[in-house]
């Protein structure tokens, strides 16, 4: 088998070894939310062979990114779920969305609806700054995927499945939230449409949609750079 490290004594190059394979970094983003069965990794990133999802899934597993684990009753199944060590990825997927999506074409007719890829889209466009002093819930339905966001002490963790007693919740369909995404619609013109409903206080339901509000990411805003030494789990005792 041919080598395919690079060989090089250097940290970008280590991690590229580790995750930098095609379809590494999409299973990391997936197993951020939540366990996921191997079936569900099939379902939610159409494109990806069961042959080369076995390979990704083996070689982060090698790596200590991911494990294999038995969920506990109801679910009672094996799932794929992330580890410690795979969860330190986390600020750095939410950085490199957060430059995708300052970089996206706003013609993409020909681009597949991911809601792994709609929560990480969110997450990217989260300015924690606003949120100070915020504890609240968003739920989200986008077509049939649903999901939530909870902010707590400035930060957004995202999760699938409906929250418990939401403080808002947002119905739009695929295209409308891409449309969104990519500028060719506001938020605020998908509601004055019909196209997005949005249930809440309204204070509350204009903190849900500044998270749908990409246009200041699109227009260059400054991308904070990624502390990972904010993240306690890097420096155990």
């Amino acid at each position: 088998m041919a080598n395919r490290s690079y060989d090089h004594l250097c940290g970008l190059a280590h991690s590229l070894d580790l995750v930098g394979s095609r379809w590494s970094l999409l299973l990391v983003r997936e197993l951020l939310t939540g366990p996921k069965r191997y079936r569900d990794l099939v379902q939610r990133l159409p494109g990806l062979g069961s042959n080369l999802l076995s390979t990704r899934l083996k070689h982060l597993r090698t790596h200590g990114l991911i494990a294999l684990e038995r969920l506990p009753p109801p679910a009672s199944t094996h799932a794929y779920v992330i580890t410690e060590k795979g969860r330190t990825l986390e600020p750095i997927v939410v950085a490199l969305a957060q430059w995708g999506c300052a970089n996206l074409e706003r013609h993409t007719d020909n681009k597949v609806f991911v809601p792994g890829a709609a929560i990480l889209a969110i997450q990217a466009n989260f300015n924690a700054e606003a949120f100070v002093g915020i504890e609240e819930a968003y739920e989200f339905h986008i077509g049939a995927n649903v999901f939530h966001m909870r902010v707590t002490q400035v930060a957004l963790t995202p999760r699938l499945g409906s929250a418990y007693a939401p403080d808002c919740t947002v119905h739009l369909d695929p295209d409308t939230f891409q449309r969104i995404l990519t500028g060719r619609v506001t938020a605020a013109n998908a509601v004055r449409q019909g196209l997005l409903q949005v249930h809440g206080p309204i204070d509350v339901r204009h903190r849900c949609l500044s998270l749908l509000n990409f246009v200041p990411l699109r227009q260059g805003r400054r991308v904070p750079m990624v502390d990972l030494t904010r993240n306690a789990r890097l420096f155990p005792a």
